[in-house]
């Protein structure tokens, strides 16, 4: 928004009341300091990204955000705060040397005797195909906005779990989050999903739901998954049932063809924030 649409909607008649309370002088103050606000965010803020844009943080030391550190996280756009990674990355820890291997006894050495791997992927936004994206300017089209980014997410996740080559027998797990789309994606291998059921991650993922509506929160959510991962590893998680909340937010998905429904079944929810008007105009900066 520059400063002829400001003036241009002075003619509304909130503008007219707030007028009425401030001098010109002031107006040009506010002008100038959400001139300032609208540059800075245009030059601050990262790019969506592709899939391809997201590092191994096991592989690409520098180029996950994790200051050169070998992690299991990977945040390209600094969403965590690098103290509460740190925590992260030692409840990830945890969970492997808290719980027992699930491999075979060849795998099961003594010098491999940990057990699940877990791996967050963290970015701002997803880069979305045009299509998709026009989408979203249709109150009548959001269903099919929300399934194309649904797909999205699916694909991401996926691919970095495939890629990050994790696990030793298919015990490993990875969590994928989105923040400007509102989507929390987490994908399991088949050792980990034997424990890590997808009823079990729904029942997660709405008792954390809540801790991503917000940046500051986010890693609180990420610790409560995590800790209740761990749980249910070491058949510490006792579950409730999902129906209690009355809330319909959790979408499971079928299991995909080919080789992919061997290998994993995918379970997402999305969460549907309100995006306010600051959010709105910083995607319009940044498309």
């Amino acid at each position: 928004m520059n400063e002829i649409q400001l003036i241009f909607q002075m003619e509304h008649p909130l503008c007219k009341r707030v007028m009425k309370r401030i001098t010109m002088q002031q107006f040009v103050k506010l002008l100038i300091i959400f001139d300032f606000f609208h540059l800075a965010l245009g030059q601050t803020l990262p790019p969506p990204r592709s899939v391809n844009d997201i590092a191994n943080p096991l592989v690409d030391l520098e180029k996950c955000g994790r200051k050169g550190m070998r992690s299991h996280i990977c945040d390209p756009d600094g969403i965590i705060p690098v103290e509460q990674a740190y925590q992260l990355d030692d409840i990830i820890r945890s969970i492997y040397n808290d719980t027992f291997c699930p491999c075979s006894p060849t795998i099961c050495r003594p010098e491999s005797q940990g057990g699940y791997l877990v791996g967050i992927a963290v970015i701002r936004a997803m880069r979305l195909e045009r299509s998709i994206r026009r989408l979203n300017t249709s109150r009548e089209d959001q269903a099919q906005y929300m399934n194309a980014v649904l797909n999205e997410a699916r694909h991401f996740a996926y691919k970095l779990l495939q890629e990050w080559k994790m696990g030793r027998c298919n015990e490993d797990v990875l969590i994928f989050f989105s923040e400007h789309d509102s989507v929390l994606y987490t994908v399991t291998h088949s050792k980990a999903r034997a424990k890590l059921t997808d009823d079990v991650l729904g029942e997660i993922a709405m008792h954390s739901r809540i801790h991503f509506s917000h940046r500051e929160t986010i890693p609180e959510g990420f610790k409560k998954m995590l800790d209740s991962y761990r749980r249910v590893f070491l058949d510490d998680y006792v579950t409730k049932s999902s129906l209690e909340s009355g809330q319909p937010e959790v979408e499971y998905h079928p299991k995909l063809s080919g080789s992919e429904a061997n290998s994993s079944r995918h379970y997402c929810t999305v969460f549907l924030l309100l995006l306010n008007v600051v959010a709105a105009t910083v995607w319009q900066l940044v498309t």
